[in-house]
């Protein structure tokens, strides 16, 4: 059954003028962080398993590719229907029940034997995954306003790159001392134990926290003159999802089309990077786990910048769509533009690391 949504009266949130904001929201926002960390270390661990995957099961690098390809498919099918489910069941529902269901297929990884049975846990897997960023979005819609929800978007997108630059240590570590498979039977526990955190700490409203006062609510909803605070809106019934405005939108196409271009960029790094660097530049696994870093590394100073970044701007000059825009669009270029000497550079990489490690 999914979960009931009361909103309290109004009047039990009544903002004390003299009382300090509680900051529960940044509770919530450390925990959706560490969802998206978990995310990222599920679906880029095989990137370090991959070589000896490939060597155990006799799999050339295309049909590793069909591989890293069944996550997508299925992780592209599910983000609707995860989306709708969070709009209609709420978050804390639906993050309670994908979250321990792909870090079981995570853990299940280590029990493949073959293409056919990688193939099926990597669909599956990716099937539930897709619901964690629409779901977390929406709880952070409900948690968070306006102006803010920009550096929270840099800070948890930071937390994903996070991920993806610690996996290469983590997973080499545990591949030296176990083997490949460890690496997702400690990925997996690691969502298990996220899960029984979330379920004891969050709750789908401020308005249902019990460590949420007056005052943090009427920062998050704003408040009326009267002194009553605004309801979150759509949360009394389950509207039915406008398609055709969504559909029509065209804002809605291109923040899509700038995500298929963001991924398309990211995809690489999170799974054919690390193969990239043992295979064609022939690095050792300590150099691997370095030099397969350093993107991610600097992908979290960019996030926090620009969510910091287009705050600031929308609290500057009240437009939004601007606020977002003019950060956006110079980075993408920007990043575009970054690629295209990283694709040509032809030094010898070996010796670049010694000499980093000697020096």
């Amino acid at each position: 059954m999914p979960e009931t949504t009361r909103i309290p009266d109004a009047e039990a949130f009544s903002p004390d003028a003299h009382s300090r904001p509680s900051r529960t929201r940044w509770l919530v926002l450390l925990l959706i962080s560490l969802m998206y960390m978990i995310t990222y270390m599920d679906r880029t661990g095989i990137s370090i398993a991959a070589p000896a995957m490939s060597r155990e099961f006799g799999l050339s690098q295309t049909t590793m590719g069909v591989v890293f390809s069944a996550f997508l498919w299925a992780y592209a099918l599910g983000q609707i229907p995860g989306g709708w489910s969070a709009d209609r069941f709420g978050p804390r529902l639906v993050l309670l029940v994908i979250v321990p269901v792909w870090s079981f297929m995570t853990a299940l990884t280590a029990s493949a034997t073959g293409l056919a049975s990688l193939l099926g846990v990597r669909f599956v897997f990716g099937l539930a995954e897709a619901g964690a960023f629409p779901t977390a979005t929406r709880a952070m819609q409900l948690w968070f306003p306006k102006h803010e929800r920009g550096i929270v978007h840099g800070v948890t997108h930071s937390f994903s790159r996070l991920a993806v630059a610690i996996v290469p240590f983590i997973a080499v570590s545990i591949m030296a001392a176990f083997g490949w498979r460890w690496i997702f039977y400690v990925f997996g526990l690691a969502g298990l134990l996220w899960s029984l955190s979330f379920f004891l700490l969050y709750r789908n409203l401020p308005e249902q926290h019990p460590k949420v006062n007056g005052a943090e609510l009427a920062y998050i909803r704003g408040h009326h003159p009267d002194g009553s605070i605004k309801a979150a809106s759509n949360l009394r019934g389950r509207p039915a999802a406008p398609w055709k405005k969504i559909l029509r939108s065209p804002n809605m196409w291109y923040i899509a089309a700038g995500y298929c271009s963001f991924y398309y960029g990211t995809y690489f790094f999170m799974t054919w990077f690390p193969t990239y660097l043992l295979d064609y530049r022939h690095l050792s696994l300590k150099a691997v786990g370095i030099l397969a870093s350093l993107p991610l590394f600097a992908g979290m100073v960019g996030d926090i910048v620009g969510g910091t970044l287009t705050d600031k701007i929308y609290r500057k000059t009240g437009r939004l769509r601007f606020s977002r825009r003019i950060v956006a669009a110079p980075a993408m270029l920007a990043s575009g533009i970054c690629l295209l000497p990283a694709a040509t550079v032809n030094c010898d990489i070996n010796d670049c690391v010694a000499e980093d490690s000697v020096g």
